[in-house]
């Protein structure tokens, strides 16, 4: 007869076998990736120096949308009420009809850029990675799902530092991540090709050079 210590151990092995982590915003901060209030901030710091033409339209219109005559403060602005305006602003003016790209309007695709190229440069890589998140990689295995609610990177730079490995498709033999609000190196391409994945987070990042004219979507 199996003893309730037996039963315990065979248990934990059963669950250890197939195990689903959900990781929110908070996974990522002892890692000093900043959180969705600094990120806004950091963000629009970024897009005022590198793309200032764009960045006055998405102040202006952050101004319309809170009712500001001055300064915006971005730490302390709603992020999900400013994408939702944006929206509204895009509905507005399109109606539906022909935008600037398949993709959406030229503001839209300029938040997003900064927004991941921000994340992108605050996330760390090798030595830099904090002891915490290579002993939480360790542990995982191939029969592990992983649902993250974030847009880096730090749990696929982490895998690949020790040197496992990991599939955004349930491909067999590799940890499942499942990156339900997307993921910054998940990058537009042509139309055929949106919404799939590059695995590669090593990202080389270019000027969005909208002030200089339009260009192509694959380009950006």
């Amino acid at each position: 007869m199996k003893t309730e210590t037996n039963m315990e151990e065979e248990y934990i092995k059963y669950i250890k076998k197939n195990r689903v982590f959900i990781l929110g915003a908070g996974f990522s901060a002892e890692a000093n990736i900043p959180l969705t209030n600094e990120l806004l901030k950091l963000t629009m710091e970024k897009c005022k120096a590198e793309c200032p033409g764009l960045y006055e339209r998405i102040n202006n219109y952050a101004k319309l949308c809170f009712c500001c005559d001055s300064e915006i403060d971005y730490s302390k602005v709603n992020f999900s009420d400013l994408c939702t305006f944006l929206e509204y602003i895009e509905l507005r003016e399109y109606g539906g009809g022909e935008r600037w790209s398949e993709a959406g309007c030229r503001e839209k695709l300029t938040l997003r850029f900064f927004l991941a190229k921000t994340i992108a440069e605050r996330t760390p890589r090798d030595e830099a990675i904090p002891e915490i998140y290579i002993r939480f990689a360790e542990q995982l295995h191939e029969k592990d799902i992983v649902i993250s609610f974030n847009w880096d990177c730090l749990l696929e730079t982490t895998l690949e530092k020790i040197g496992k490995k990991y599939t955004y498709n349930f491909e067999k033999n590799k940890i499942k991540l499942r990156k339900l609000h997307g993921s910054v190196n998940w990058r537009l391409g042509k139309p055929e090709v949106l919404g799939k994945p590059i695995t590669n987070n090593i990202l080389k990042w270019e000027p969005v050079g909208f002030a200089n004219g339009l260009m192509p979507i694959d380009t950006v």
